[in-house]
């Protein structure tokens, strides 16, 4: 009778919520769960060193040694005996098809990962001897796929440096033709991202993630596949960038199979020749050793 449809509803309206509960509950405990597996990872890693080299200035001359790298489930070398020197004032670009190992080129020069063997000189020292912290502060990175993390587009911007003026963030945005995309969203730089970014296009997250790296004004400059999804004004903007880094005497590393980019160097290292990397040195750089 209508009675017990009614009784029936209701019980089950209430058992429903229950089981609804019962559910984001165990949303939280899976959360709570990678949450701990995260921490527990931290927990492991080895503390870095606090000790070393900190010069008062840095140059920027940069030296490979007889660099070799191999990935332990690879049956050969990303590349073995690869040198180089990279004079501050000029652009070097790595280039290569995909796994070649450009990216892993860039994480081994900016520290992130240690070559198999070889050296790594910076001004004169090995790049070990450095204070981790310091070195890092003297880079400006660009790596390959940039990340975000929750908070406004401004608090992800000045990371690496929260004393900058936002006044100056702003103008390293217009700087590369991101001003347009500011002024169409609602909130600028104020506006909030989340960690996975997705709402921001490929070019613009490249662009923006560049900006972050920019903010560092570090000395040794590290981009992987900085046109990477960028339109061609914001290609444009970028490469008079590069230009105006080569002029305030930056050493500036790249990873591109952009000819533009490739254009503009003085040095070009093609990771397609195995295993050791052929070295192309161009009559831009007077200081290149031949």
């Amino acid at each position: 009778d209508v009675g017990t449809l009614i009784g029936a509803s209701i019980l089950s309206s209430r058992a429903i919520g229950i089981v609804n509960k019962a559910l984001q509950l165990l949303d939280q405990l899976v959360k709570a769960r990678h949450s701990l597996q995260i921490l527990g990872a931290l927990a492991r890693q080895t503390l870095e060193k606090q000790t070393g080299v900190v010069p008062n200035s840095l140059d920027g001359v940069i030296e490979l040694n007889g660099l070799s790298y191999q990935y332990s489930k690879q049956a050969n070398p990303v590349y073995e005996s690869l040198s180089l020197k990279i004079n501050p004032g000029t652009i070097t670009v790595f280039k290569g098809k995909n796994g070649m190992g450009k990216t892993t080129t860039a994480k081994i020069i900016s520290g992130l990962i240690r070559p198999d063997k070889g050296t790594i000189a910076i001004d004169g020292v090995e790049l070990h001897q450095y204070v981790p912290e310091w070195w890092r502060s003297q880079l400006i990175y660009l790596p390959q796929e940039p990340g975000f993390f929750q908070g406004s587009l401004l608090e992800n911007l000045k990371v690496l440096n929260s004393e900058i003026e936002d006044t100056k963030v702003l103008e390293l945005c217009n700087d590369i033709g991101l001003g347009e995309f500011l002024n169409s969203q609602e909130g600028g730089l104020h506006m909030m991202v989340d960690a996975s970014s997705q709402s921001l296009p490929p070019g613009i997250r490249r662009r923006l993630a560049l900006v972050r790296a920019l903010v560092s004004d570090g000395k040794i400059v590290i981009l992987d596949d900085p046109l990477e999804g960028v339109d061609p004004q914001g290609s444009q903007a970028i490469m008079i960038l590069l230009n105006k880094l080569v002029s305030e005497g930056k050493t500036l590393i790249i990873m591109s199979n952009d000819v533009s980019i490739m254009d503009a160097a003085s040095t070009i290292v093609d990771l397609d020749i195995k295993p050791i990397p052929q070295v192309l040195k161009r009559k831009k750089d007077s200081n290149q050793d031949e």
